[in-house]
């Protein structure tokens, strides 16, 4: 089946006796890594939601699609405008000012896993998966520092267990170099 998206363009196609064809597409629009919407719509299956987003009428900067039925289907108003600035980014670490004129969503063009947190203006906030593939928080009007951190479970335990090995070796050396030496002499 052909994409119908005018923003892609089939860069290549690769043919295997064996398999199906490749397609690579090129992706002539493409957004950043935050942005912000006002057009929220849902979706209650991934078939639901991969249906709205290869919709010749979708369009990923204005309309942001919720998986769940995580939200009320909303309009944007006609005047709304969200200026989002990038302040920091790092691996696990993007931090982010948006000022939004109404309520809406901050989309975050990071991969959506579990391991994501984020907060807004301090106080914690829920990260809905947004087309898919990325994750986004509610934001209401005004302006806002908006937090995303990624802290996946299995990183925090493998970091704390790295400590507590680092500090059980630090004591056995201790033990074995100083304080045994050191009893061994007091005996004799």
């Amino acid at each position: 089946k052909e994409l119908k998206n005018n923003n892609l363009v089939l860069a290549k196609k690769i043919t295997n006796p064996f398999l199906p064809p490749l397609k690579i597409y090129r992706n002539n629009y493409f957004l950043p890594l935050a942005f912000g919407v006002f057009n929220v719509q849902s979706a209650t299956s991934t078939e639901a939601m991969f249906s709205g987003l290869f919709d010749q009428n979708f369009d990923p900067a204005k309309t942001v699609i919720l998986a769940d039925n995580q939200s009320e289907t909303a309009a944007a108003e006609k005047d709304s405008i969200a200026e989002v600035k990038i302040l920091e980014r790092q691996n696990s670490l993007v931090k982010i000012q948006a000022d939004f004129s109404h309520p809406g969503y901050l989309v975050l063009s990071q991969s959506f896993a579990s391991g994501w947190k984020a907060t807004v203006d301090g106080g914690k906030a829920e990260i809905v998966r947004a087309d898919y593939a990325f994750g986004a928080v509610k934001v209401s009007a005004g302006k806002h520092q908006v937090i995303f951190s990624y802290q996946p479970l299995a990183y925090s335990l493998g970091k704390w267990l790295t400590g507590l090995t680092f500090g059980l070796i630090l004591v056995y050396l201790f033990f074995s170099l100083i304080i045994k030496p050191g009893l061994n002499k007091w005996k004799q």
